[in-house]
């Protein structure tokens, strides 16, 4: 018996047995501000912790916050950081199950901006804050990072300024475990027909931890490309190559077997194209592989705005925004989009690809690849059939063959229901098949205001004051409806 034993243990070894179990699910997050999530990161217990902000659609005014999920999706804790500066974290990082969040304030009055260094147990309670200085005048957006060999956070943002002879300027900074400054750059490329709109490079170490590999976009007569940047430990630029063939936009490199994965919208004016290159480059901008994830010319697809590629243990995996607005930005164009999934090997081949959505207008933030094996996939999603200005959260996390399983579910798609008048005033209407039904109102924030059976296909919300509110309809205990209600 304790031969089998260490039989057992060895071939589980040999193979690489995932000790992760696979989860699934969907979850879908509502407030009264636009809810974002810009980065997550992963614990080894199987949580996942997002960093983002809460915007306020008329003032524009963001609040930073976290949000902590089981690996089943169940909301352990969130928790907001306020301050009068708006605020919004885009990084978290966990060393030593401490959380590190890292992300801007700015002051609205100056519209100047300095970096936030917050460094919580993982219970989220604060333990250290410090503020990083910027230069004066510039606002900062698009911060990304990662950590690198020495243990220190290796950020890029993009610094803004309309009163600037370059009004978008690249910024590197390297910040200590601590928080403290070790480095910053600002890239300034005056009278340079090449870079017409220099744009934040995203930043990777070398493989041989000698300095940093940046990929950005550069600008030549109206028709963007990927630049290959250089960099030595201090930030210096060595060298700057152009990626063939020409991408833009978010690219996300990630490293596999020693290589850099990256993945962008080919970008063509005389044709215009609408596909996703994804490319595999060696440290010297060597292409190895090249291919595309092809759509319809008639969609508009972009690759996650925060993060487009993700990888943990070779499962690569590529998100996408499929058939997405431009010009409705966040809130689409009343019409739906979906989140697209691919799961790639080193070498470019497609294991599979999905497809979720199509009920709303959703937009991917990011993709993450978990350590079971699945991915996470994380974004906004917006009812353009309920006329309110907020983003939901929304978070989806499907195993390694990209399927969702849903437990003690049934199968949404074999049940229709409908709720009316949405806004509506003194009655909410229910149309639907659903026998021993039930109703829960619950106010924003998370207050449960009405709970009754369903009969007669109706519910008098008289008593409920004006406002926004979260409805979950049950047939015999089981969810089969949720969504937003507005009360005039």
């Amino acid at each position: 018996m304790r031969l089998n034993k260490v039989l057992a243990i060895l071939i589980g070894c040999l193979l690489g047995v995932n000790l992760y179990a696979q989860t699934t699910f969907t979850k879908s997050l509502s407030s009264l501000d636009s809810d974002f999530a810009v980065s997550v990161a992963e614990d080894d217990h199987g949580n996942y912790i997002f960093a983002g902000f809460l915007q306020d659609a008329a003032s524009m005014h963001n609040r930073g916050y976290a949000i902590k999920l089981d690996g089943n999706g169940n909301l352990i804790q969130s928790k907001i950081f306020n301050n009068t500066l708006s605020t919004n974290f885009s990084s978290v990082h966990i060393v030593d199950n401490e959380y590190y969040f890292i992300g801007d304030e700015r002051d609205p009055l100056t519209n100047s901006s300095h970096i936030i260094y917050l460094k919580t147990d993982s219970n989220l309670n604060t333990l250290v804050v410090k503020r990083l200085g910027l230069p004066t005048g510039y606002a900062m957006t698009l911060l990304t990072g990662v950590i690198d060999s020495d243990t220190n956070f290796v950020m890029s943002c993009t610094l803004s300024s309309f009163s600037a002879v370059q009004p978008y300027t690249p910024l590197l900074y390297k910040i200590s475990l601590g928080g403290d400054s070790i480095n910053a750059k600002i890239e300034m490329f005056p009278n340079d027909p090449v870079n017409l709109s220099p744009a934040i490079p995203f930043l990777i170490e070398k493989k041989d931890s000698s300095g940093y590999i940046g990929i950005g976009q550069q600008v030549v007569i109206f028709q963007p490309y990927a630049a290959f940047l250089h960099y030595d430990k201090d930030f210096n630029l060595l060298q700057r190559d152009t990626i063939l063939p020409p991408v833009s936009t978010s690219f996300s490199p990630v490293r596999v077997n020693d290589n850099i994965i990256i993945a962008g919208r080919i970008f063509g004016v005389f044709p215009s194209t609408k596909n996703i290159q994804m490319a595999v480059l060696t440290d010297s901008n060597q292409v190895l592989f090249a291919d595309t994830i092809g759509f319809p010319n008639d969609e508009s697809n972009l690759p996650a705005r925060s993060r487009s590629v993700s990888t943990y243990n070779n499962n690569t995996f590529i998100g996408i925004t499929k058939d997405m607005s431009f010009a409705g930005g966040p809130y689409g164009s009343g019409n739906p989009s979906w989140f697209h999934i691919t799961k790639i090997n080193p070498d470019l081949t497609k294991v599979w690809s999905k497809t979720f959505g199509g009920d709303f207008y959703y937009l991917m933030n990011g993709i993450f690849a978990t350590k079971d094996g699945g991915c996470l996939a994380y974004g906004t999603k917006y009812d353009y059939n309920t006329p309110t200005n907020e983003l939901d959260l929304y978070i989806i996390k499907i195993d390694g063959n990209g399927l969702i399983t849903f437990t003690q579910e049934i199968d949404l798609g074999k049940i229709n229901v409908n709720v009316y008048p949405n806004p509506g005033v003194n009655e909410l209407n229910i149309k639907s098949d659903i026998k021993d039904g039930k109703i829960e109102v619950y106010s924003i924030d998370g207050k449960q205001m009405l709970t009754q059976k369903i009969s007669n296909n109706s519910v008098n919300t008289s008593q409920l004051p004006q406002g926004i509110y979260v409805y979950k309809i049950y047939e015999r205990n089981t969810l089969v409806k949720s969504g937003k209600w507005v009360k005039k």
